[in-house]
């Protein structure tokens, strides 16, 4: 009987991955089964199915990042606080905002008794 030799695929990864217990870098061009790739690594947009058109649209890609420049570091300013004062407080502005607190059901009043579940 004849059998089939496993179904490969050679897949590009969009990003950083573990297969096969080695850590691939983005971009890596990797042989994994069929199924693992359409079933698992693109509907994650983890790899793509490596073809021409993708390799060369990823290697663009990365060079257009590449040529990007950096932005320029920015300087911060502290900004100087005032003193707190009365206003500040939360609480005469926002009064509604906490929910009450809790407080026991009030006992009822008149002829109930509990009622059990009793078969007929």
């Amino acid at each position: 009987m004849l059998r089939r030799g496993l179904a490969t695929r050679r897949a590009l990864l969009l990003r950083e991955f573990e297969i096969k217990g080695r850590q691939e870098p983005k971009g890596a061009v990797v042989d994994v089964a069929a199924g693992y790739l359409r079933n698992y690594l693109m509907p994650r947009n983890i790899a793509v199915i490596a073809t021409t058109r993708n390799i060369a649209a990823a290697a663009a890609a990365d060079t257009a990042a590449a040529s990007l420049d950096p932005l320029p570091p920015r300087t911060v300013v502290p900004v100087a606080r005032r003193p707190y004062s009365e206003e500040d407080n939360l609480d005469k502005y926002h009064k509604g905002i906490n929910p009450p607190p809790y407080q026991e059901p009030k006992p009822r009043k008149g002829p109930f008794r509990k009622r059990r579940n009793r078969r007929p």
